[in-house]
């Protein structure tokens, strides 16, 4: 028998959509893949003015990421993991940080991410509280400085867990 299957990744791209509308955001890019490929596409953007301007902020969703398909009652339930990043100055102390990035663009997105997946009608959620999570503010991307070259500051959400409902409910 054959269903027709969500396309995870493309549902993502609306939720991000919603974000930036309900923000009234000039831009807010959506990436998802591995992390060498997102640093990759980050790289060829930078080459264009054009490209360039459009990068940041950005909401990435890390793959892979598993959708166990456990249940007659939904399509399958997913454990994902996004990151919002936002250009940053590697000089900036934690405090200006808060006051450029974090206070007025990360926080703001990740608030309306949480409450867009909450309200997408794919998903199973009943309200934005009710999204299990972590998050971890990051200043100035550490860690992975091999794999990324642009200068962010970053938040990672980390074990979103969404259940994605069955096609036509």
């Amino acid at each position: 028998m054959s269903h027709s299957n969500y396309i995870l990744v493309d549902e993502m791209e609306a939720v991000v959509t919603a974000v930036k509308t309900a923000l009234a955001l000039p831009v807010l890019n959506y990436q998802y893949g591995y992390v060498t490929e997102l640093n990759e596409t980050l790289n060829e953007w930078s080459k264009n003015p054009t490209d360039r301007a459009l990068k940041f902020p950005l909401v990435w969703l890390a793959q892979p990421f598993p959708i166990k398909h456990d249940s007659v009652e939904y399509f399958g339930r997913a454990t994902v993991d996004l990151f919002i990043f936002n250009r940053t100055d590697q000089k900036l102390k934690a405090e200006k940080r808060m006051t450029n990035n974090f206070k007025p663009v990360i926080y703001p997105v990740y608030n309306e991410l949480i409450e867009q997946l909450s309200m997408h009608p794919t998903f199973m959620m009943q309200d934005d509280s009710a999204i299990k999570h972590e998050t971890t503010d990051r200043y100035f991307w550490d860690g992975i400085n091999s794999v990324m070259t642009d200068i962010v500051d970053w938040m990672y959400i980390k074990g979103i867990e969404i259940i994605i409902r069955n096609k036509g409910c």
